[in-house]
């Protein structure tokens, strides 16, 4: 942009060109640094000032944090990184709100029992940076020659200061949004890793019951403890992957990995292949398609009876198609008994969870002498993370 010298009148285009030009510079992010940064530069290319700094205010420690300068020494940035209230008479009468013009830049660090510290300015403009009513930072401005400042020049300033303000706040927003949402993510990891290790305390006192239990009472609680092994799988995800999605490739990896390790068998180890896409889910539909894998699995592997000589043969998908999730499960273990449609208490959950959880359609049926079930259901809606 053309620029204009600081003393003198100001043209009304040049003016609103300039506010442009910073606000342009300030809003281009929301990194308070690099607000702080863009800000300064772009002040000071627009009045032409030889140098400055900008403050922002921190309510905590109820001071004003040098977060950019200018051109100052080294010497006098290091003492004046942080300027409390009540340390210097002058800041504080500009935190009220008036825009001072001084012949330099001095501050009483500590108090007005201390040295004063000069930028070493021969004219300096100090300004307040505020935005809807509250006061956000300062502008200190400054030439190393005497300057004198012309009424439109300091209302430039200040609109400018004011359009900073606005920056800041943003960014301030932004900030403050971002820590919550960390904060909660923490807690919601923290919650599914608890709710984990409290599954598996669970599953752990089944096991010791399994110990002591035989025949249909021991089948009841194998399956009670997979089950609850699959739910943990759930939780265990949520909180080391994300706090409120789950890799559907890596849950149903980890549930058949964990049954063909728990699962007796006799002779040939069964033959497992697996065909899955990457697909994140959310907790309500993770644990349904968790069970469902679970019970249709271990199905096959207890119940599946493949012709003599043969290893069970078993392969699961699960992909997404257009809005909706596919799962198949089939297996060369003879397939299902006629009487599917009423049989078992495993079959009975699974429908449960298809039909009515997951809000999907379900079909178990028999096909090349094995068992053929496909669940599908529609995805939530809801942004895909970056594979």
């Amino acid at each position: 942009m053309e620029k204009k010298p600081a003393s003198g009148p100001l043209s009304r285009d040049f003016r609103l060109t300039a506010i442009r030009f910073v606000a342009d510079a300030v809003n281009r992010t929301l990194d308070l640094r690099e607000i702080a940064d863009n800000a300064l530069d772009s002040v000071l290319a627009v009045t032409q000032l030889d140098a400055g700094a900008m403050y922002r205010w921190v309510g905590e420690d109820a001071a004003l944090h040098l977060y950019a300068w200018r051109s100052l020494t080294e010497a006098f940035t290091r003492q004046v990184m942080v300027i409390r209230r009540g340390d210097d008479a002058l800041v504080d009468t500009v935190l009220e709100g008036t825009t001072r013009v001084v012949e330099d830049f001095t501050v009483a660090v500590g108090g007005a029992e201390h040295e004063p510290v000069s930028a070493g300015f021969a004219s300096a403009v100090l300004c307040p940076i505020s935005a809807q009513g509250k006061m956000v930072g300062l502008l200190v401005l400054g030439a190393y020659r005497v300057r004198r400042f012309e009424s439109e020049t300091l209302d430039l300033i200040e609109v400018i200061a004011n359009q900073i303000g606005l920056g800041v706040t943003n960014a301030q927003l932004f900030e403050d949004v971002e820590k919550k949402n960390k904060l909660l993510q923490l807690l919601i990891e923290e919650a599914h890793h608890r709710i984990k290790n409290n599954l598996q305390m669970v599953s752990g006192l089944l096991q010791l019951e399994l110990v002591a239990s035989e025949g249909r009472a021991a089948e009841r609680l194998r399956h009670a403890i997979s089950e609850i092994q699959a739910i943990a799988q759930v939780h265990n995800l949520l909180s080391e992957e994300m706090p409120d999605q789950v890799d559907a490739r890596v849950l149903i990896r980890v549930i058949i990995e964990t049954l063909l390790d728990s699962t007796p068998t006799d002779g040939t180890p069964p033959e497992v292949e697996l065909e899955l896409g990457h697909l994140w889910l959310d907790a309500e539909q993770a644990v349904p398609l968790a069970l469902i894998v679970n019970e249709l699995v271990a199905n096959a592997l207890l119940h599946g009876h493949p012709p003599e000589g043969e290893p069970l043969r078993l392969r699961v998908q699960c992909a997404q198609q257009d809005q909706s999730v596919c799962l198949t499960v089939y297996d060369n273990g003879g397939g299902y008994p006629e009487n599917i449609t009423s049989s078992g208490q495993g079959m009975n959950i699974v429908r449960q969870l298809g039909q009515v959880n997951l809000r999907g359609e379900l079909l178990l049926t028999n096909r090349e002498n094995g068992a053929y079930a496909v669940v599908s259901f529609p995805i939530a809606a809801r942004q895909q993370p970056d594979a």
